[in-house]
């Protein structure tokens, strides 16, 4: 069975897949000026059905964009399965495509045929829709235990690591332009990721300050950048390492949303540094071996150029390849890349893939190097990578692939591609694998499916 399947309404008449298929519609349309069917009407909808071999959640991937009407945008669906409410009143707003993913759980679900109804439930302007992907693969690989294998003499920065970028800026039901996962910092760690990169948001006041994580100081005021507490964040990655003691996390700090308090930023950070007494968190001027670290959490901070909070890192905003400003707290050399906006109109995810391929040859022994992988367009609309880099290695044998690949952030970063040689693989099993010759993926291979978030 083929776990990702794909309904193209970009052409007139859409084809079934092997479980997915569109028996009814209503008040819908090919749009050939667009190449993508639409919903014209208030109560119109498209009605799939999806054969299961059993229970079990899935994500459901649509690719939108609103039409304008007299200069406006308006086109609010609802989403059901058999008969349960998944989404309520969602409205694309942007006209561009760009894809919305939804995860339906198992409880949802049955063994057996099941219904998903998107439905036009308003507005004056119709809904575009160019793709319906289910992907029966929703969930991530295990890799609790990966690192223990390696050496403990081996020095973390020789390690290559799978990272998330802004790690806990999670939604697991719906794919929004601000979020950037969909699973939990548990899942995360379980399924290979040892590199997190957490943006926090100050609350309180002097005295009294708490934290919770957050993606940027966008709506601030109104708390919609918020997700989970940092202190339970930090809960997450202790009970991991409880449970996983050959493991390490690398953690990288950073306020996004000082929310205010920017001139009481000592005790801020003395308020931050409080929090750790109850974790396992390390640090050090140097690069520590992985047997120093097992079981601990290390710290780099954006934060403070002092050490309260981890090892100091800084670096030029939105470089495409530069070295960390120097600091005497810390003895080893950092390489950043890190463009994540003005990206070329045209090509950029090409563009971003070279920049991350690039960064691959500046690593050197005993030196970090930061490879962030995903960008923005226009602000907003996401740039991934994560198949275009599964293809570049599977161009290789193992014997031809970079082995120093340095520690590479994702978003989305288990999204799963069928291969010709492996069947479904991840970004983030290939990167494990690169740490041993690429044990288990040594010949080339192709990405037989490619949809992109």
């Amino acid at each position: 069975m083929t776990l990702k399947q794909t309904i193209n309404f970009s052409v007139a008449n859409p084809s079934a897949t092997e479980n997915f298929s569109l028996p009814l519609y209503n008040y819908c349309d090919y749009e050939p000026a667009y190449r993508c069917w639409s919903i014209g009407r208030v109560n119109g909808f498209f009605k799939f059905n999806l054969s299961l071999p059993q229970q079990q959640g899935i994500n459901l991937v649509l690719q939108l964009c609103s039409s304008i009407y007299n200069g406006v945008m308006n086109c609010p669906i609802s989403i059901s399965v058999n008969g349960n409410l998944l989404v309520s009143a969602f409205d694309p707003h942007i006209d561009d495509f760009y894809d919305m993913v939804w995860s339906v759980p198992a409880s949802m679900l049955n063994a057996g045929n099941n219904e998903i109804i998107v439905t036009l439930i308003g507005g004056t302007s119709k809904v575009f829709l160019r793709y319906a992907i289910v992907d029966l693969a929703a969930s991530s690989s295990n890799h609790a235990t990966w690192l223990s294998g390696m050496p403990d003499s081996t020095l973390i920065s020789d390690i290559n690591l799978p990272g998330t970028h802004d790690s806990a800026a999670i939604n697991s039901s719906v794919h929004t332009p601000y979020a950037c996962h969909r699973y939990s910092i548990t899942d995360q760690l379980k399924g290979g990721v040892r590199l997190l990169d957490v943006r926090l948001k100050v609350q309180g006041s002097s005295g009294n300050y708490g934290f919770v994580t957050c993606h940027g100081a966008i709506g601030s005021s109104t708390g919609i950048n918020e997700y989970q507490s940092f202190p339970s964040l930090l809960d997450e990655c202790r009970n991991f390492l409880l449970s996983s003691p050959t493991e390490m996390v690398v953690m990288s700090l950073k306020i996004d949303d000082w929310n205010g308090s920017e001139g009481d930023a000592s005790n801020v950070c003395s308020a931050i540094a409080s929090l750790f007494s109850g974790y396992p968190t390390s640090q050090s001027a140097s690069i520590p071996t992985l047997g120093a670290v097992r079981g601990k959490i290390w710290l780099f901070s954006r934060i403070s150029q002092v050490t309260q909070l981890g090892v100091p890192i800084a670096w030029q905003d939105n470089t495409s390849g530069s070295f960390a400003y120097q600091n005497p707290n810390r003895s080893f050399n950092v390489y950043v890349q890190d463009q994540y906006q003005g990206l070329p109109n045209f090509g950029s995810v090409s563009y971003k893939l070279n920049l991350v391929t690039a960064t691959f040859g500046q690593k050197q022994p005993s030196m970090v190097v930061l490879n962030y992988a995903s960008a923005v367009w226009y602000g907003v609309i996401g740039v991934y990578i994560m198949g275009d880099l599964l293809s570049y290695f599977g161009t290789m044998s193992a014997r031809q692939r970079p082995r120093q690949l340095g520690w590479i952030l994702f978003d989305y970063q288990f999204e799963s591609y069928n291969t010709s040689s492996y069947g479904w693989l991840t970004i983030v099993d290939l990167i494990i694998a690169s740490n041993s010759n690429y044990q288990g993926f040594t010949d080339t291979f192709t990405v037989l499916s490619h949809d992109e978030l």
